[in-house]
Formats: structure tokens, C-alpha cells, sequence
């Protein structure tokens, strides 16, 4: 790494400071990208570019920045739109390249759902067969156990009745 400049700053690199804070501007980049670009050109320090340019240039330049203000809201940055060509680029090659394997792939896994589901329909049909089956059964259980328990309530009656005809007959 180079040793940083401290001498005294020349027209040309207020200009080419000027000119690299203004398009990072345009471009939505902030001026501290600015100031590392530009110290690296000019073989000075980031806090010295933007001291010099916050204390003496940006003053000059007020209508240049308010211009490149304007011009950045009316465009899309200059990274984002490289950003999304690459994206668009990458996503049309990873179709171009994987996609008939992949829609193959949906194809076999949307076939073994279907058959999946399929299946399942079966079982719930199976199934609320054997429920109606066992409700049926339950309620003939039902009756059967009434009728006995009123058979048994009957025939304990009976031997209560038995009983109190033999003991009136005892007592006359």
C-alpha cells in the first residue's frame, strides 16, 4: 500500500473528486464509496477526500448535485440493474438447463400424490363402512341388553310376587 498524499490538492483531482462523488450519487452509491474510490485514485486518504469535498468542493458543485439527485430518482440504479440482468440471466440458464428434469420430477411426485390421495379415499371409504357396521352392531347390543335387563327385572318381580302370595297364604 502506498503511502497517502498530504500535499496541497490541484484543480484536476477537485475535478475527478467531484466527478466520482456526482456519479455515485446518481447511481443511489453512497459517498463513502465515493471517497474510497476516489482515494484510491488520487492516492489519498478516504477522510481526506471527504474533508475536501464536504469543506471546499461540494460547495461549488450545489447545482451538479442537486441534478444528480434528480437523475437518481428518475432511473433505476446502475447496480440494481446489473444486478437484476444477472438474475434474469441465471434464472433463464437454470431453466434452460434444469427444467425438464425438474418438471419430470413434478411430474412423478404429483402422480405418487395422486395415488397417495387415491389410496386414502379408499381407507375412509373401508372405513366408514366398518363404523356403520359397528353402529349397527352396538345397537342391536343395545336392544339386547334392555330386553335382558327387562327379563331379569321381570322374573325378580315374579319371585317377589310368589313370595307375598306364600306368606299371605301362611298368615290366613
Amino acid at each position: 500500500m502506498q503511502e497517502a498524499r498530504k500535499d496541497g490538492w490541484k484543480s484536476d483531482e477537485d475535478h475527478l473528486l467531484a466527478e466520482i462523488v456526482l456519479r455515485h450519487i446518481r447511481e443511489k452509491s453512497s459517498q463513502l464509496v465515493a471517497f474510497n474510490e476516489a482515494a484510491q485514485q488520487l492516492g489519498r486518504t478516504e477522510s481526506a477526500c471527504g474533508f475536501r469535498w464536504n469543506s471546499q468542493i461540494r460547495k461549488q458543485y450545489v447545482t451538479e448535485v442537486e441534478a444528480a439527485k434528480q437523475e437518481r430518482k428518475q432511473s433505476p440504479n446502475a447496480k440494481q440493474v446489473t444486478q437484476q440482468i444477472k438474475v434474469s440471466t441465471i434464472l433463464e440458464e437454470t431453466e434452460q438447463e434444469y427444467m425438464p428434469d425438474y418438471m419430470e420430477q413434478i411430474i412423478v411426485l404429483a402422480d405418487k400424490q395422486k395415488q397417495l390421495i387415491i389410496n386414502m379415499a379408499n381407507q375412509i371409504s373401508n372405513l366408514k363402512e366398518q363404523l356403520q357396521q359397528k353402529d349397527a352392531e352396538l345397537e342391536e347390543l343395545k336392544k339386547n341388553a334392555q330386553q335382558n335387563i327387562t327379563e331379569e327385572t321381570l322374573k325378580e318381580d315374579f319371585e317377589t310376587l310368589l313370595q307375598i302370595f306364600h306368606r299371605a297364604k301362611q298368615l290366613t
